[in-house]
């Protein structure tokens, strides 16, 4: 072997060598500014629409006290529908809560770089409002039965696999994301 090639596979060793030693892998404990900007920004869009949510939900139970105050059928109707307590589904604005989710989870993705699996993930969790979305938006047809079937798929990944991640990743509390 010439003089040559050697000194070209030496060459090529140490910096193969010396990239892999300036290469980090990523401790799980430890995350990078981007990760930290993405889960504070979530965490506050999370906690924000809570409120939001919170606060509609507080003057639909003063409004509810007094009509059921006034009507016994009307109370009778809340025992039995407790659902009946709460605002989203009430009021008709699931749809405006359901953008803000997805623009809460698009801006957090577009927050990352580096981590493409977390990105990835964010971006699959605003996909399944999207998705959502569209189901709730759907008149009532075999199209929507359909998207239906599809979406409960799509809400069970979400609920077993993003959800759990995004809490564990950003050190959400499961009463945030449920």
């Amino acid at each position: 072997m010439g003089v040559l090639p050697r000194i070209l596979i030496t060459s090529f060793c140490a910096i193969a060598i010396s990239s892999c030693s300036l290469s980090t892998v990523e401790n799980p404990t430890e995350k990078s500014s981007e990760i930290y900007a993405a889960c504070d920004f979530l965490y506050k869009g999370l906690t924000e629409e809570r409120e939001r949510l919170g606060s509609a939900d507080s003057a639909l139970a003063e409004r509810n006290r007094k009509l059921a105050k006034e009507d016994s059928q009307y109370a009778e109707a809340l025992a039995d529908y407790p659902e009946l307590s709460s605002s989203i589904l009430l009021l008709n604005n699931w749809d405006e809560h359901a953008l803000r989710v997805i623009s809460i989870y698009v801006t957090a993705s577009r927050m990352v770089s580096s981590d493409l699996e977390f990105k990835k993930l964010l971006k699959d969790s605003a996909n399944v409002w999207e998705k959502r979305l569209i189901v709730y938006q759907t008149p009532p047809s075999k199209l929507k039965g359909d998207l239906t079937d599809q979406q409960i798929k799509l809400d069970t990944k979400e609920g077993q696999i993003y959800r759990p991640y995004i809490r564990l990743k950003c050190g959400i509390p499961k009463k945030l994301l449920p």
